[in-house]
C-alpha cells in the first residue's frame, strides 16, 4: 500500500509538473501566438521589440482588435515575455503551413519540393510544409510566378523575393484558410499585369532603373482594387519586394532570349575589335611620330635640312652624292 501511494505521488507530481511546464508559454523573438480556449479564440500574445497587440474594442483609435501596434511613448514591453495559460484548457493555436525558402543547391531536405534552381548562383527555391504554433512578424519569402506573358506573348517564369509583415494575426488565421498561398497569389497577380507591358529585353530593368514602377505595382497588392480585397483585408502586407530573375517557359521566349544574347555577344565582340584597332593605330602613330622626329634630328645634324626658330623644316639640302 505504501509503495502504491509513493507511485501515485510520483505520478501526480509528474502530471502537475507537466501541466505547469506546458502552461508556461514564451514566444520566440518576433513571434506572435494565438491562444485558444477549448478551440476558440481567447487571446493573442507576442514578443516583438517596440510592439504590442491591441486588445481594445473593434474600430477604436484607428485600430482593429488584435492589430499589431507600436508601444506608447514611455510604455515598456512585457517583462521577459513569459505567459501562463493553464494547459490543456488553453493552448497555442496550431495550423498547417506551406511556405518557401531560398537554399543553396545541395542543402535541400528530403521532403523539400524544389520549385526553381539557378546553376550560376547555386541557389534554389524550395517549398516546405509543417504544423506551426506561431506567426513570424516579418519574414522574407521567395516566390516563383509561372506562365507570365510579355508584350511579345513570350511566356516566362519570374523569381522574386517578398518581405511580408503581419498587421492582424487573427485576420490572417481565421479570415482565410491559407494566408501564405493567398499572399503569393496576390503578388503574382500584381506582377502579371506589369510583365504584360514589358518586352523580354526590358524585363531586367525591373531590378534596376524601373524599380520604382515595380514597387508601385507590387504595393497595389496591399489595397483593395474594385471588388477584390487586398492583403490588408486579410491582416498582412508586403513591405518590400525584389525582382530577382526570370527564365523562358516556352520556345518563343527561349528564341527571343537567345537572339538578344547573340546580339549582345556580337556587339561586345565588335566593340572589342574596334578597341583593339584603336590601340593598334595609336601605337602605330606613336611609333611613326618618333621615327619622324628622329629623322628630322638626323637631317638637321648632317646639314641636309634647315629649320626655323620653331624647329620646323624650311628647306631640304640634297646630300652630296645625290644629283639635283
Amino acid at each position: 500500500m505504501e509503495a502504491f501511494t509513493q507511485i501515485l505521488l510520483i505520478v501526480t507530481i509528474w502530471v502537475i509538473g507537466f501541466i505547469i511546464a506546458k502552461s508556461i508559454i514564451i514566444p520566440g523573438p518576433r513571434q506572435i501566438m494565438v491562444i485558444v480556449r477549448f478551440g476558440k479564440l481567447y487571446d493573442v500574445i507576442c514578443n516583438i521589440n517596440g510592439k504590442k497587440i491591441y486588445k481594445g474594442e473593434n474600430q477604436q483609435n484607428g485600430h482593429d482588435k488584435w492589430d499589431v501596434i507600436d508601444l506608447e511613448p514611455g510604455e515598456k514591453g512585457r517583462w521577459l515575455n513569459i505567459y501562463f495559460f493553464l494547459h490543456p484548457i488553453y493552448k497555442p493555436y496550431k495550423y498547417p503551413l506551406t511556405y518557401t525558402k531560398i537554399k543553396r543547391i545541395g542543402e535541400e531536405k528530403p521532403d523539400d519540393i524544389v520549385l526553381w534552381k539557378n546553376e550560376k548562383t547555386k541557389e534554389c527555391v524550395v517549398s516546405r510544409s509543417n504544423i506551426s504554433n506561431h506567426l513570424e512578424f516579418i519574414v522574407e519569402y521567395p516566390n516563383i510566378t509561372t506562365s507570365l506573358d510579355t508584350i511579345e506573348m513570350a511566356t516566362i517564369n519570374c523569381f522574386t523575393t517578398n518581405v511580408l509583415e503581419i498587421v492582424n494575426p487573427v485576420k490572417m488565421l481565421f479570415r482565410i484558410n491559407d494566408w501564405f498561398g493567398l499572399s503569393m497569389q496576390s503578388l503574382s497577380a500584381a506582377l502579371r499585369g506589369l510583365v504584360a507591358e514589358k518586352s523580354i529585353k526590358t524585363l531586367n530593368s525591373l531590378a534596376s532603373e524601373a524599380k520604382g514602377e515595380y514597387n508601385d505595382a507590387i504595393a497595389k497588392a496591399n489595397q483593395q482594387i474594385k471588388e477584390y480585397p487586398g492583403l490588408l483585408h486579410f491582416g498582412l502586407k508586403v513591405i518590400k519586394s525584389i525582382f530577382k530573375d526570370f527564365d523562358p517557359d516556352d520556345q518563343n521566349a527561349k528564341t527571343l532570349m537567345d537572339s538578344i544574347t547573340a546580339i549582345e555577344i556580337n556587339k561586345n565582340v565588335g566593340e572589342a575589335a574596334l578597341e583593339k584597332q584603336k590601340g593598334e593605330t595609336a601605337a602605330f602613330l606613336t611609333k611613326t611620330n618618333a621615327e619622324i622626329t628622329q629623322e628630322k634630328k638626323r637631317r638637321v645634324e648632317t646639314g641636309t635640312a634647315k629649320v626655323d626658330a620653331d624647329g620646323k623644316i624650311t628647306e631640304l639640302v640634297p646630300e652630296a652624292n645625290i644629283k639635283v
